[in-house]
Formats: C-alpha cells, structure tokens, sequence
C-alpha cells in the first residue's frame, strides 16, 4: 500500500514538473470555473424567472381572493344601506333589538294590521332579502349590544354545522374554516350602534369554485387574521409560516421551512381583518429541477468536451516538445549525429526550435572535427597545471565526503557540496596573478563550505570584514592555503564547537591585515619555532606554490620586507595566522 502511494505521488510528481502538464491543468481548471460560472448565472436567472412566474400567477389568485371577500364585503354594506331606505323596517329592527320576544312579536302584529302593504317589514323578511342577494351567505347573526337579543338564521345548515363551534357566554359562535364579516346596525336617528349584523361564509366554496383559485397554478393560498389565526388553507397547513402584519402588500419571501423551500406572497386587508398569503413550493415551480439538472449536466458536458479538446490539442505539441528534448539529451550523451524530424506542414516556433536545433548540432559536430583534439589538450594541461597547485589531500577528502554524504543522505547535500566544489575550482583555473580581496574572501568561503558539510556541525566560520577593502588588490591563493593547513592541523575532528575567524581591518600605520584566528590543537613552543624558520629562510619551489612559506615569500616579494605571514600558536588554545598586506602601493594595481 506504501509503495502505490509513493508511485502515485510520484507520478503526479513528475507530471507537474511537465511544462504541458500544468498548461493542461491551468487551463482545465480556467475553464472549469469560467463555464462553471457562466452556466451558474445562467441558471440562478432562469430559476428566478421561473419563481418570478409563479409567484406572479400566484398574486393573480390573491387578487381574486381578494377580489371575492371584498364583494362579499360590498354586498353587505349595500344591503345594510337598503335597511336604512325603509322607516318601518329599521324601526322593525331597532324594536325587535331593543325589547324581549314577545314584546316584539305583539309590535309585529300591531304594525302588520295597522299596514297597508301585504309584504311584511320585519327582520326576518330583510335576512331572506339579503341572503336572496347573496348566496354565499350561510348565516347570519344579528345581535344587540344593550339587551343581549340574539336572532340566527341559517340558510346552508350543513356549511354552517362544519364552521360552527361553542363558545360559552357568547351570543356570537365562533367558527373554523370559516369567516365572518360584521357591520355595526343603527336606528336610524342616532349616530350610535344598537346592534351588530354578522354574516357567515363558509370557506370551502373557496376550494370548490375554479374560478376564485383556479386549479391549475403552483401551490395554494392560506387565510390568516390579524391574530395570525389560520381561518383557511388550499394546501396542506405548515407551521410557523411567517404571517407579518405590518409588511407591505404584494412583497414576497423566500422561507426555508424543514421539508424545503417556500415562496410567499402576502395581502393585508386592514378593512375586514384578513392577511391573504400566498404559499408556493420550490420543488412544485415547472422548470426549477429541470434547471439545475440542465446546469450540472452542462457544466459536466461542456467542461469535459473543451478539456479533452485542449488536451488532444495540447499532446499534440507536448509530443513534439518531448521529441525535441529527447535529441537534446542524445546529444548530451554525446550523439552528435542526431536530428528532430520536423514537419513541412509545421511552421510554428517549435519548428522554428527544431530547425535551429539541427543546425546547432551541425555546426558543433563540424567544430568538434576542427577543435575537438586541440581543446582536448589544452584541457589536460590546465588540469595538470591543476593538480600541480591543489593540494591532492583537499580533493581527496572533499571527494570522499561528497560520496558519503550520497550514501547517507540519498545524494542530498550533494548538490551544494559539488556546488561549492566546482566554484573553487573555477577558482583555482583563473590565470590571474591578483584579484580583488572579496574574490579571494568568496574563493575562501566556498572552500570553507564544504569544510562545514564534511564536519557538520563541528566547524562554524566567523567573517568580520571591513567592506570598504573588498576592492583591495591581492595575491590569488593567500587565504585558502591557511584555512586548508587549520583544518589538517589544527581542527578537532573527535570534537564540537571548532571556530574559525576570518577578520580583515585597517592597522593604524595604513596597512591591512587578515587575520585568520582558530581555538584548535594550536602548537608547542617548540615547532613554532620550527615553522616559523622555515617560514622565513626557505626557497620557495613550484611545488610549494601552496603552503604558507610559499605565500610568505610571493607576499615579501610583490609588496616588501615589512608583509608577509605572520603566526601565533598555543599549544591547545589555538592558532593565529596574520597576513600584512599594503594599501596603495604601486606594485598592487590589478593585473590580468
């Protein structure tokens, strides 16, 4: 299981560092998002249309809804209106509301003998005319607020034995899927109310008549009062629906309700008392899932068909592109009689890359035949030249350490070791006879670097250089032969904490002086002695073009007596070794 997942990592590794791999995977996801997006808006606008639509079939049942109990309203108001029109009926009415039954029913006969009409002006005579007038009506109550008189009519006993309830200590019922309309009743004389007129509607015309709800629109319509007591719904009822009083007509909500999403539409009927809402599911709007099915098919659709398009597009190139980098890794390899086939067809840049590739290897198999063995040569000899200056032990260690490091690490460090290496030996190959003091102090640090990665961290290389001699010209190869002879002789390898300090300053007779300072094995008294007069008395040969004697003596003889190398030693405390160098002197122009 490990190793799959490594493979894989692997693979997707090697993928990535594909140049038309990640143009592929830039553009999949480009498009992916742009597509994404575009068909997203088109969907969020066809879906709001679609609820748009619905909600506005759905204010067209509210206006009818509407519509119905405000007719309702105006016929009663018109009937009550012809009550007044008649003395002798709104006296009926007011007598009857005013005095018991049968005080009433004497006043009757008295004025029914004392008419000349055969049609009677009593209340029930006026209910009949009105229920004539409208149908809808299934009761109608009429009450008075002094004595208490109650007289019903009923007229739909079966609508009015489902709307009726009980109400203890109330002349006036109340009543459920149902509602009731009440008009206050005058005598005619005073401003006053004697009485109330109530007629009773019986709510399940509503969902009978297609005309006032239709049967064909999304979704139904619910009756609320001003109590947000539910009185009627044409769907099935919903709890907590949000019934607001004080919003204004026509404004419509989004309600996410547990079982899902809701539309409502809402009318406050501050007259009779009514808030009308307008329930609309999403899940029944025609149009709303085939919607979102149609944008995720499209995404997916349209999503994989540019992305395989752009692929097969993209491989074509990626193909020619891993052609023409496998002839340059032959001829890397040496195979110089290699050439990239390219196409008359194609005429873009990578053909252009191709032909200019051919022409290349061309040219540099012809210079090879003229150049190769000559070059050759010269190579060998630099590289003697080489050898004869770099002390043997130094390349032997640094190789060593260089192949440790690989086996331990898996060849990390590798790089940086073989890095610096290369540096110094670039370094090392210059024929200058003098450069300026921040390339030999870089020469010393790249050397000092692979020092650091041999021991690890047993060496730690400390630089305090005045920045305004860097420009300093100096001898080539005065620094590393010192730091080379600490590390073979002065360094503690079995111990940490080994220190070097590389330290340039101005002395105050206007000479520089590098001093190159470690806490090593240091010497005794004695070879200190030795080396010093060795240092001073001996010859420099060829040979010795590396060692301290050797920089003493080239230092003596560009510059003077008073320079040179200078040393200092305790035995265990370390070592210090101090170059004086002048400043301004003819001899240190910087050569070539």
């Amino acid at each position: 299981m490990g190793f799959k997942k490594h493979r894989i990592f692997s693979t997707i590794s090697k993928l990535w560092h594909q140049v038309f791999s990640r143009i592929l995977f830039i553009y999949s996801v480009t498009i992916f998002i742009v597509i994404s997006l575009l068909l997203l808006f088109i969907g969020h606008f066809l879906h709001k249309e679609y609820v748009d639509q619905a909600l506005e079939a759905n204010d067209h049942t509210l206006d009818r809804l509407e519509t119905y109990f405000d007719s309702r309203n105006q016929n009663l108001s018109a009937n009550l209106l012809r009550l007044y029109y008649n003395n002798d009926l709104v006296e009926s009415v007011a007598y009857a509301l005013q005095n018991n039954r049968e005080d009433y029913w004497k006043y009757r006969l008295d004025s029914y003998t004392k008419s000349n009409s055969f049609v009677p002006t009593t209340i029930d005579s006026f209910v009949n005319t009105m229920y004539l007038t409208d149908q809808d009506i299934d009761a109608i109550n009429i009450s008075s607020l002094e004595t208490g008189n109650s007289f019903n009519y009923i007229f739909n006993h079966y609508n009015w034995s489902q709307m009726r309830m009980e109400k203890e200590g109330s002349f006036l019922p109340d009543i459920k899927n149902g509602i009731a309309i009440s008009k206050p009743i005058h005598d005619g004389v005073s401003p006053e109310s004697i009485g109330t007129f109530t007629a009773y509607y019986s709510l399940d015309k509503l969902n009978k008549d297609e005309g006032i709800l239709g049967n064909s629109e999304v979704g139904g319509v619910q009756v609320y009062s001003l109590d947000k007591e539910l009185l009627f719904s044409s769907v099935d009822e919903l709890e907590n629906v949000p019934v607001p009083t004080g919003m204004s007509n026509n404004e419509q909500i989004e309600w996410a309700h547990e079982d899902g999403t809701y539309y409502l539409n809402h009318r406050v009927d501050y007259n009779l008392g009514f808030i009308y809402v307008g329930v609309i599911p999403e899940d029944e709007i025609e149009g709303i899932s085939f919607t979102f099915w149609f944008t995720i098919l499209a995404i997916i659709f349209l999503a994989v068909t540019v992305v395989l398009t752009g692929y097969a597009v993209i491989r074509k190139y990626a193909r020619r592109m891993r052609e023409i980098e496998y002839h340059m890794l032959e001829v890397q390899d040496g195979n110089f009689t290699t050439r990239v086939n390219v196409s008359e067809r194609d005429k873009d840049e990578l053909s252009t890359i191709a032909n200019s590739f051919n022409r290349m290897v061309k040219e540099l198999n012809s210079y090879i035949d003229r150049a190769f063995v000559l070059e050759m040569k010269k190579r060998e000899a630099e590289m003697r030249a080489l050898q004869s200056q770099i002390n043997p032990h130094f390349l032997y260690n640094t190789l060593e350490s260089i192949r440790m490091k690989a086996v331990i690490e898996g060849s990390k460090g590798t790089a940086a070791m073989t890095y610096h290496l290369a540096t110094t030996l670039r370094y090392a190959l210059s024929d200058k006879q003098q450069v300026q003091l921040k390339e030999e102090l870089e020469h010393l640090k790249q050397y000092m670097k692979i020092m650091e990665y041999r021991f690890e961290s047993k060496l730690s290389v400390d630089y305090k250089i005045d920045e305004s001699l860097l420009s300093l010209p100096v001898l080539r190869f005065i620094l590393q032969p010192v730091a080379e002879n600490y590390i073979i002789h002065g360094f503690k390898a079995d111990q940490q904490g080994n220190q070097l300090q590389i330290q340039v300053k101005t002395m105050e007779d206007c000479r520089v002086a590098i001093v190159m300072s470690d806490n090593g094995k240091g010497m005794e008294l004695e070879r200190l002695h030795g080396i010093q007069e060795k240092l001073y008395g001996e010859e420099v040969t060829s040979t010795d073009s590396i060692g301290l004697s050797n920089i003493h003596q080239r230092i003596q003889l560009q510059y003077g007596k008073p320079h040179g190398l200078f040393i200092k030693s305790e035995k265990d405390k370390g070592t210090e070794v101090t170059l004086i160098l002048p400043v301004g002197h003819e001899k240190t122009k910087l050569i070539s």
